[in-house]
């Protein structure tokens, strides 16, 4: 036999003796891996010193350990990366952790905390997302409550319709809803995108958050949401005793599908239709009928209406149908349910929601970069029906009577 396979030969049952060793060395001393493990944690909760001295005195680990000055400074390095301030009880905590203001991708993503005071704020958004508020148009604006923790009041969230999507691309933690947190919060984020200039925006029916809106954008055309207008109305029915009637009486639900249709009648049609409603309903819609007028129609001071709470150019949808938009924030609350699923808890402490919101915007900049890679939107659920109230309100019946009743018939399916 040659040399060369002598040589050959030792190498492969060399190499083969040391796989051998390690597979016993693992399985010899899993019991004192565990030890290993045990030992680690309990000196990174006292000092690097100490994990040195407990992993050098297990000889299969001495001969694996960097120097001693090496390992407390890798040490302290992980503790100070890895410690979190203590878990906020009030609004007033004093700083955030650095690791909250960025994204997964170390992207810049808490963009402002105003501090320590009972109005505190704190405002999110990515490069990214800054970039869509400067080039969208159309905008949608909403709350959400059940994640918030519990210093903290509501997440005021703006979507942006982009590239036939509509995308999250600002949060803000908020302490309360006046009318002047609202004013800080819009100076405060026309601040930091000064480009930001919707043109059309659709929210809820909340005046404090329509003023600051109009406010600042005294041209933009804003809208109120149909689904919140239609939830208003149920919650109306729900304080007064009328909700069996609407869940059990088809003729019942038909008339009130019929007051929510004046939203489909062209704007100067409104009146009309909501006379016809008041002569052509009895006295069991009644205290509906005032409660419509109050808020929605203006009551009747002699020759002249008062100027109502939400102005029906507010909640009228007839442009917005012609022109195929959004009638509803349908997905926001669809995005405000998928956040609820994601945290899987209600009011979470401060640290928790801000590591789910980090996740979710991750989230957010997938769906971004498919739909810049021309991913199409889902086909909406309703698309017949849309069709049919395009349809309606775009070839509308010659009678403003018979217009409510189809359209109320459409509202009911």
């Amino acid at each position: 036999m040659s040399d060369d396979i002598i040589v050959r030969l030792l190498s492969i049952i060399i190499q083969a003796n040391r796989i051998i060793i390690s597979i016993q060395l693992i399985v010899g001393t899993f019991e004192n891996l565990m030890n290993i493990l045990i030992f680690t944690r309990r000196a990174l909760r006292n000092n690097p010193c100490s994990l040195y001295f407990l992993a050098s005195s297990i000889d299969e680990v001495r001969v694996q350990l960097p120097p001693n000055d090496n390992l407390k400074r890798n040490v302290r390095r992980w503790r100070q990366e890895t410690r979190t301030e203590p878990i906020p009880l009030d609004i007033n905590f004093p700083v955030i952790p650095d690791k909250y203001y960025r994204t997964t991708r170390d992207t810049l993503f808490l963009r402002k905390d105003t501090g320590p005071d009972s109005n505190r704020m704190l405002i999110f958004f990515t490069d990214e997302q800054r970039d869509i508020m400067e080039n969208a148009t159309d905008f949608f604006i909403d709350g959400t409550f059940k994640v918030v923790p519990e210093i903290f009041f509501q997440l005021f969230v703006i979507h942006a319709l982009y590239r036939d999507h509509i995308f999250p691309v600002l949060f803000v933690l908020l302490s309360g809803k006046s009318g002047k947190i609202y004013t800080k919060m819009m100076n405060d984020i026309m601040q930091l995108i000064p480009a930001w200039s919707p043109q059309r925006l659709m929210m809820d029916f909340e005046k404090a958050a329509m003023n600051m809106i109009t406010a600042r954008f005294p041209r933009v055309e804003l809208s109120g949401c149909f689904f919140h207008l239609s939830q208003s109305v149920q919650r109306f029915l729900q304080n007064n005793g009328l909700k069996q009637n609407y869940e059990t009486d088809l003729t019942f639900a038909d008339n009130i599908h019929q007051i929510l249709a004046l939203s489909f009648l062209e704007p100067n049609e409104v009146i009309n239709g909501f006379n016809h409603l008041c002569t052509y309903l009895d006295d069991e819609y009644q205290i509906v009928l005032d409660y419509i007028e109050d808020n929605y129609i203006g009551r009747l001071r002699g020759r002249s209406r008062r100027v109502a709470t939400f102005p029906i150019h507010f909640w009228n949808m007839t442009e917005r149908v012609k022109n195929n938009m959004h009638r509803t924030n349908n997905n926001i609350e669809a995005w405000h349910r998928k956040l609820n699923c994601a945290f899987q808890c209600t009011h979470p402490n401060l640290w928790t929601f801000m590591d789910k919101l980090i996740k979710e915007e991750n989230n957010i900049h997938s769906d971004i970069i498919n739909a810049m890679a021309g991913r199409q939107p889902r086909k909406q659920k309703n698309e017949s029906l849309n069709k049919r109230l395009h349809n309606l309100v775009q070839n509308p019946h010659p009678n403003v009577q018979d217009q409510l009743k189809h359209v109320g018939r459409l509202l009911s399916m």
